[in-house]
């Protein structure tokens, strides 16, 4: 065996090590371009989800849900988002940022229930906590609506932490 290998001339040799680089070569510009793909898909995902709620977006929202208070405008970028996170075709390549993504959904879809369940129209596409028991004199109504605001600050600080993170962890890549 030994003696085969080195019968072997050094122009054959030569021949196999072009064969053997030019495969690699193949195979490396393959794996490059899908990285780069891929890298790119997850940039458009996540620019899709940033036109609808900016960074600046939730946290004007969280603001206003400080105050007991939100927009429908922040309710309708909110259903948006959640209709991009829960279509099985927009996934992230990167699965940090995946598990993150599904992290937000899960705590945007807990939000948008308890806004949608506790929130009511006041004005101008504004609503707000149980306006009614806001101001009233009954102690039981009183003590719902602290309850209440006790789960909204609860529910808030966990998104926003929640879409903070995303957001870092995106922008470290794609911004």
């Amino acid at each position: 065996m030994i003696n085969f290998i080195l019968s072997i001339s050094v122009e054959w040799w030569a021949i196999i090590a072009s064969i053997i680089l030019g495969i690699f070569n193949i195979w490396q510009t393959y794996y490059k371009d899908k990285k780069t793909e891929n890298k790119e898909m997850d940039r458009r995902l996540f620019k899709k989800i940033e036109g609808l709620m900016s960074y600046n977006d939730a946290n004007d929202l969280f603001v206003h849900l400080n105050s007991k208070s939100f927009f429908s405008d922040s309710k309708n970028k909110i259903a948006g988002v959640i209709n991009i996170l829960e279509d099985p075709n927009n996934k992230f390549n990167n699965k940090n940022i995946e598990s993150s993504k599904m992290e937000m959904f899960d705590a945007l879809q807990s939000l948008r229930m308890f806004l949608v369940e506790h929130f009511f129209f006041v004005m101008d596409d504004m609503y707000s906590l149980y306006p009614e028991l806001k101001h009233s004199k009954d102690p039981k109504e009183q003590e719902l609506y602290k309850k209440r605001a006790e789960e909204l600050k609860l529910i808030s600080l966990q998104t926003e932490k929640v879409i903070s993170d995303f957001f870092k962890s995106c922008g470290k890549i794609y911004i």
